[in-house]
């Protein structure tokens, strides 16, 4: 009897074992980046801003903010290259909207400044950026690019 016991006290603390391991792997990929942009694309735009005189100037950056308040959003920056490489590097973070502003002041002093564009024409630019070299877009840009065809109000 008390071998039986036993044995039912170890397999319960083995179930018991896989249950808290089976959390930590939730945990883990819930803060991941990948499910971070996986959230993120399924909240408003509330923020689509592009560098003055892209796709012409051949470089550009491409600032798309979502969350569920003009406040606070999870922002993806996007170097653009459209002559070349396509995009170029890859910035996603959370942000308020005087981080975007203190950003879009740095941008302006060090580069083009960022205006505001319709999500109709960030497509476009997105299109125009890919590289012709076999090249696709990066899947963040498209995860951030999909759903929500216009900015939030």
């Amino acid at each position: 009897m008390k071998a039986n016991m036993a044995s039912k006290r170890a397999a319960k603390a083995k179930r018991r074992k896989a249950v808290v391991t089976e959390k930590r792997k939730a945990e883990l990929v819930a803060t991941s980046l990948s499910e971070q942009v996986r959230i993120a694309a399924a909240l408003p735009i509330q923020h689509c801003l592009l560098s003055q005189g892209f796709p012409k100037s051949g470089m550009g950056t491409l600032v798309l903010a979502r969350g569920p308040t003009p406040w606070g959003f999870k922002a993806g920056v996007f170097l653009l290259d459209s002559l070349c490489l396509g995009i170029k590097d890859i910035i996603f973070s959370s942000m308020t909207s005087e981080q975007l502003e203190d950003f879009r002041e740095v941008m302006a002093d060090a580069a083009a400044p960022l205006e505001r564009v319709e999500p109709s024409m960030r497509a476009s630019c997105c299109v125009t950026s890919r590289s012709g070299r076999g090249r696709s877009a990066s899947p963040l840009l498209v995860i951030l690019s999909s759903s929500s065809g216009s900015l939030a109000t």
